[in-house]
Order: structure tokens, then sequence, then C-alpha cells
């Protein structure tokens, strides 16, 4: 049962709590904030499972469900609308977007809180 949740998270099939010292020693961390009954969490979900394929050697990925595993999170940063996207650079939120976006949209969005900001 262990390997089984190591290889789901691994696949990003669960998610667990990104702990305070992961943020901050995470060079880019890009966060989802869902909720499984939000209509455009469902239409982003593939988008951003799609983007983090395609960018994960660049940027480290992470889906917080607000009703579960990411509660406390979701408290800390003042989330209050799903989807909600934050981006961390080094543990300091260099961008938030709220809604769900195209692929492109959010591409572009990464650049300008990653790329722009180096």
């Amino acid at each position: 049962m262990k390997y089984l949740i190591i290889m789901l998270l691994s696949f990003g099939i669960l998610s667990a709590e990104i702990s305070e010292a992961e943020i901050a020693s995470t060079e880019y961390l890009i966060i989802d904030f869902y909720a499984d009954w939000c209509g455009p969490c469902k239409q982003f979900g593939p988008v951003f499972d799609k983007v983090k394929t395609e960018l994960s050697s660049k940027y480290r990925f992470e889906k917080m469900n607000i009703d579960k595993d990411g509660k406390e999170l979701s408290k800390t940063y003042k989330v209050s609308s799903v989807p909600t996207i934050l981006f961390f650079k080094k543990g300091a939120i260099v961008g938030r977007e709220v809604g769900g976006m195209s692929e492109s949209t959010f591409i572009s969005k990464i650049n300008k809180h990653f790329v722009s900001s180096s």
C-alpha cells in the first residue's frame, strides 16, 4: 500500500499537503487551489495537467483541494475563490490568478510571473 501511495503522489493522482519549508525551498512553484464541486476547476484541471507535463522540468506544479489536503494552505494564503493559482519564487508569492484559463493564457501567466520577474 505504501508504494501505491508513493506512486499515486508522484503521478499527481493524489496530492499531499505541501509544507511551508518545501514552498520556501522550491525555486519555482505553481499551486492550483481547486474544489471537486467547482465547474471552472473541472475545466481548468486538464489545462493545468497538460502544462505541468510540458513544463515540469522547469517548474514544480502542485494541486491542492481546498476541501481536503489544501485546507490549511488555502487559509494561509487567503484563497477565497477557486480555481486560484499561486506562483511562488523561492517561497515568495510573485503572482495570483483567479479563475480558469486556456493553455496559452496559463503559459503566458507563467512567463509573466517567472520569466519577467527574473
